[in-house]
């Protein structure tokens, strides 16, 4: 949605995404190591969210910008990894809010 006044401009957005086979980037073993990250299947991944921004110019040489964003990322399923004795463990993680992924 936009909106545009004489002095103002406004925007606004909503989204919902189902991602299915979601990837994640996983470190193996202790991170202060430097192990590299192994990408895994964490299965189905809902994220919804709004975005909004107005610019405002009240007179000549001035204006005034702002924005703000909410984002809602959870996993919809647990996952499973495999240590290095071969051994598969669960992980659950339904329900919880995502890896590296602002709120």
């Amino acid at each position: 949605m936009r909106l545009r006044g004489d002095t103002y401009e406004a925007v606004m957005t909503a989204y919902h995404v189902d991602f299915r086979n979601r990837l994640l980037g996983i470190t193996q073993g202790p991170g202060i190591v430097g192990n590299p990250a192994v990408l895994a299947n964490v299965g189905s991944v809902s994220t919804k969210g709004i975005e909004a921004a107005l610019n405002w110019r009240p007179f000549s040489r001035f204006s005034w910008f702002t924005s703000l964003a909410y984002n809602d990322s959870k996993y919809d399923d647990d996952y499973f990894t495999t240590n290095s004795s071969g051994v598969s463990t669960r992980v659950a993680v339904s329900g919880k809010q995502v890896t590296d992924t602002p709120r």
